[in-house]
């Protein structure tokens, strides 16, 4: 997790010297729960009708094409200065250190990270090779909300290659 002073790297940084990291932007939204989830709901949609705007569909398949294309008119049909307004009270500004929700806008997991913000008010350090890294206190907690026991490996037969030589091997190999 993305934490102060501009990097996750507390000691040992090398200038000029970049690393890779996953970066979870975390938003607030606010102490009332029932607004919250109405906030967490409008940026779910907002991020559908966008992609939705964006989309070429199917036309192998013309009556799901005919759906897609008046929905797409219909969202043009909506006046924008009318639709603006209607959301201007839920997009309001919330710190993340208040009590209340968040949730990390960068992960597809959205439902399962809507969560209450004191997860992410205390950070720890992580030692890794020679660096220390900040994270979230409550990283297991976090881990475990979104993908349960997460240290139990799945059957032999289940399990997926996500590197290099595990498609290699898998598809190229055989030929």
């Amino acid at each position: 997790k993305l934490s102060l002073n501009d990097s996750v790297i507390s000691n040992g940084r090398i200038k000029g010297v970049g690393i890779n990291i996953d970066i979870f932007p975390i938003d607030s939204l606010g102490k009332e729960k029932g607004a919250a989830k109405l906030r967490f709901s409008l940026m779910k949609a907002i991020n559908f009708f966008a992609r939705i705007q964006r989309s070429r569909h199917d036309r192998a398949n013309p009556i799901v094409n005919i759906a897609f294309r008046l929905f797409q008119k219909c969202l043009k049909l909506l006046p924008k200065k009318w639709f603006l307004s209607a959301i201007k009270g839920l997009c309001s500004t919330c710190s993340v250190n208040d009590d209340g929700y968040a949730v990390s806008i960068g992960s597809s997991y959205l439902a399962k990270e809507f969560t209450e913000s004191s997860l992410y008010h205390d950070y720890t350090s992580c030692p890794f090779e020679d660096r220390q890294y900040k994270c979230i206190a409550r990283y297991d907690d976090y881990l475990s909300m979104i993908y349960g026991d997460y240290m139990q490996l799945p059957k032999e037969q289940d399990r997926e290659n996500h590197d290099n030589v595990g498609f290699i091997k898998e598809h190229l190999l055989p030929m």
